[in-house]
């Protein structure tokens, strides 16, 4: 069993190359994270999901001070006027110079604790630029070959354009006197009058005649999305419950799935390529510098994590 595997028990305490890692700093950490592992995890059991959470949290601090340590070794301090300015900037942007220092100070943190980090920061930001300066562009073959890969992603799905009559049940009207309202409308459309028409005068959404526009599955509940995507253009749905009352729908047109062409989108193709071969350039820097570190428990140092 490796150190930082081993220092996962609550209350112990890593050092990396010397730097140590708090139980508050991991604890920290948990913290950001867990909303959006809990919510990509949410089918583990809650020890799973802890144990899995802090195992994350703890290997994100490694990364981060093995990080910024090569970034102190690589690059110089940051000048002071660059390093002034990027801290007035954080000044202006969190509510002043008062706000921002009693933020600071509720952290524990005075001025020059809060310069040093920015210098960290900055260096590091600085390093991995340095790590990505020499990854290459994706080939066009690359490009192709992935959008070809991936081209449920690039799809716009079907939309239709509908209008609709709707009568609601709510605290002044019951289910049997709404029901009553929207069979009389039936009737009409049934005998010819304009749809429009009773939209706009019988409708308790009366809005542009009833008119919706045009939107994809998934914007509208479930039994009215289900009857209005079941029409063609130019057909009238028969009445439909939902959880809001008594709908009738009209269908004016429908546009169907289509998947954009590569030119279309192929920035975005690009960006998520280059997005890959960032984070393959990143992983194989810690790599690096994992196999070197001395990552360990106060009472148990060890060369390394493998």
């Amino acid at each position: 069993m490796n150190d930082l595997t081993e220092a996962k028990g609550v209350g112990m305490l890593l050092t990396v190359n010397n730097e140590r890692i708090t139980e508050q700093q991991i604890a920290d950490e948990i913290a950001r994270l867990k909303p959006k592992h809990d919510e990509i995890f949410c089918d583990l059991d809650e020890a799973e999901r802890d144990r899995q959470l802090r195992e994350w949290a703890t290997e994100n601090i490694v990364d981060n001070v093995l990080l910024r340590q090569a970034a102190s070794l690589q690059f110089a301090p940051v000048k002071n006027e660059e390093l002034h300015k990027v801290y007035g900037d954080a000044i202006r942007t969190n509510g002043g110079e008062k706000e921002f220092t009693a933020r600071m100070s509720s952290l524990g943190l005075d001025r020059e604790q809060v310069l040093r980090d920015l210098d960290l920061q900055l260096r590091t930001e600085k390093y991995i630029r340095f790590l990505h300066q020499d990854v290459p562009k994706p080939s066009e073959n690359e490009v192709r070959e992935f959008y070809e890969n991936h081209l449920l992603e690039y799809q716009i799905p079907q939309l239709v354009r509908a209008g609709h009559i709707v009568v609601y049940v709510n605290e002044s009207r019951s289910l049997e006197e709404a029901e009553s309202i929207i069979s009389e409308i039936e009737k009409k459309l049934y005998q010819g009058a304009s749809f429009e028409e009773l939209a706009n005068a019988q409708s308790d959404c009366s809005d542009n005649d009833g008119d919706l526009g045009w939107f994809p599955r998934g914007e509208m509940v479930e039994e009215f999305e289900n009857a209005v995507f079941a029409l063609k253009p130019g057909e009238t749905s028969g009445i439909i419950r939902t959880p809001f009352g008594f709908h009738i729908a009209r269908v004016y047109d429908v546009r169907p799935a289509r998947v954009q062409p590569l030119d279309n989108v192929r920035h975005l193709v690009v960006e998520r390529l280059m997005s890959e071969k960032q984070q393959a350039a990143d992983e194989a820097a810690l790599d690096a510098l994992r196999a070197t570190a001395i990552i360990s428990r106060a009472d148990h140092p060890s060369q390394g994590q493998g």
